[in-house]
């Protein structure tokens, strides 16, 4: 489920009385029985969206061209989160540690947690967890970087806007309106309706009615909002490219049934001189293993050169897993291809074969 939560007008006041209302709010669904997994954050926070801003950091050692770079510039995403939001949304620290509990009155420094696509484009001489980060630019509020989260950044087909993001406590900057983001257990509802209210009905009674609920709807309506005219061009893509891989495989066949029958003779002299079938057959499978693994090769640089190219900074190019997969499947498939003509030349009788 997602809701808007917003105080009434008499109560929006000091970002204290704020931090104090969205502390309330969030204790209340976490101690709601009938919803789990219970995360605050501004607006789009949940599904990496939200606003962007101009943040400056500090980079120690970096340089561009040869001149010291200690502070550099990106825009990046701001969100504004609850103690608890990552845990709660299932992202984990690759470094350090995730917010504390204290709000705005509080003499400390300010905490920042930054996603390790930032860390790794713009913090270039590691660790991040102890270097600043000011939004606004050079000038703005410099905060302790105090964590580094895992996931975000990534640049799947539709998306767009900075893959960096900023996660900074709501407690010491709360937002005009948070976003409330749960779960309601399976068995608690018959269906999606029956789910939003419940939410709507435990969400209801929070702070005493000082936050109005708005906007609760089931979360899959959002995710299919933002995201799903990229679903569909993605799903087209993948369609397009399992057609092309089948049509590349049949192409195969063809030509190693054509290489096989221009060597037809060949064969002939090769088994009338005592090579047995199993090795003509070996024959062709390697040559039809060498073809695969130089197009598997080509293919695959060629795939690390273009993410390379057009991916952001801290997306990687290359997943040695994936590649594997994708390496083995096609040569496999080279391999099947080039069975038929493998039998072709394993199966033909030599005198017929050389008087052709």
């Amino acid at each position: 489920m997602v809701g808007l939560l917003s105080p009434v007008e008499e109560e929006a006041g000091t970002p204290e009385d704020r931090a104090a209302l969205f502390g309330s709010a969030l204790a209340a669904v976490l101690d709601a029985p009938e919803l789990v997994a219970g995360s605050l954050g501004t607006p789009g926070a949940w599904i990496g969206r939200g606003p962007e801003v101009l943040a400056a950091n500090e980079c120690g050692a970096c340089s561009e061209g040869g001149m010291p770079v200690p502070v550099r510039l990106a825009r990046v995403r701001r969100h504004s989160v609850m103690p608890g939001f990552f845990a709660a949304r299932g992202l984990s620290f690759v470094a350090g540690r995730g917010f504390g509990t204290g709000g705005p009155g509080e003499e400390k420094a300010r905490e920042a947690v930054v996603n390790r696509a930032y860390a790794r484009a713009h913090f270039l001489e590691p660790p991040a967890v102890g270097r600043w980060v000011a939004l606004g630019g050079y000038n703005g509020e410099r905060h302790v970087v105090v964590g580094v989260v895992g996931g975000g950044g990534g640049r799947g087909l539709g998306a767009s806007g900075s893959p960096y993001a900023a996660y900074f406590s709501a407690l010491e900057h709360p937002p005009a309106e948070i976003e409330v983001v749960a779960s309601v257990p399976p068995h608690a509802a018959a269906d999606e309706d029956d789910s939003v209210d419940i939410a709507r009905e435990v969400l209801g009674g929070l702070s005493g009615g000082r936050l109005s609920v708005t906007a609760l709807r089931p979360a899959r309506e959002e995710v299919e909002r933002v995201y799903g005219t990229a679903a569909w061009l993605g799903g087209g893509a993948r369609g397009a490219g399992a057609l092309g891989a089948l049509a590349a495989v049949f192409g195969l066949v063809g030509a190693m049934r054509a290489h096989v029958r221009s060597r037809l003779r060949d064969m002939g002299i090769r088994a009338a001189i005592g090579a047995a079938p199993r090795t003509l057959l070996r024959l062709v499978a390697g040559e039809a293993l060498r073809i695969g693994a130089v197009g598997v090769g080509a293919g695959l640089w060629g795939a690390t050169l273009v993410v390379g190219v057009l991916a952001p900074p801290g997306v990687d190019n290359f997943d040695a897993p994936v590649f594997g997969a994708v390496g083995a499947l096609f040569l496999g498939a080279a391999v099947v291809a080039a069975a038929p003509g493998a039998g072709l030349a394993a199966t033909a009788e030599p005198r017929s074969i050389m008087d052709a």
